[in-house]
């Protein structure tokens, strides 16, 4: 008998870029997610956005670290400059493999960051799970100074 894996989607961190330059921080932070997802569903990418008045990098960096590390996740690629950290972990009960790549730019009052996960899952979903939620809520404790924070679809037309 062979068994036969189909998966809904396949999450790797090349699907990430290395710097913060290709993301567009002001559609981002319009894009507030205002519907819930379904108990399960086959969500595979999620995105969180989060505004603090930390005018230190570094501070930044740090927080984005702890919140990835503290979520199992291996840091796979920092650049301070860039605004990027990467990250992967491996099998868990909802997911073959996650990637997720947080982003950071400094604006006028301080930094803006928009996390984006995405899962390698069957085609038969799971139960709901936001991921880059949890990385971006542990950022804003870690912080604790986010001014803003919220779930973000940036793939919905408009």
């Amino acid at each position: 008998m062979i068994l036969i894996q189909s998966c809904a989607s396949t999450a790797r961190l090349t699907d990430f870029p290395q710097s913060a330059k290709s993301y567009d921080f002001n559609k981002i932070a319009n894009s507030k997610k205002t519907e819930e997802d379904k108990s399960w569903n086959k969500t595979t990418g999620f995105e969180y956005y989060l505004k603090t008045n930390i005018t230190d990098s570094s501070l930044i960096v740090e927080a984005i670290a702890a919140a990835l590390k503290s979520e199992e996740f291996v840091i796979k690629f920092i650049d301070d400059n860039q605004g990027a950290v990467l990250g992967e972990r491996g099998l868990r009960a909802n997911e073959w493999k996650s990637v997720a790549g947080v982003y950071f730019q400094k604006g006028d009052e301080g930094f803006e960051v928009y996390v984006n996960c995405k899962i390698t899952q069957d085609f038969t979903g799971g139960w709901r799970e936001d991921r880059a939620r949890k990385i971006g809520e542990k950022i804003c404790l870690r912080l604790q100074d986010c001014l803003q924070s919220y779930s973000v679809n940036t793939r919905l037309p408009g």
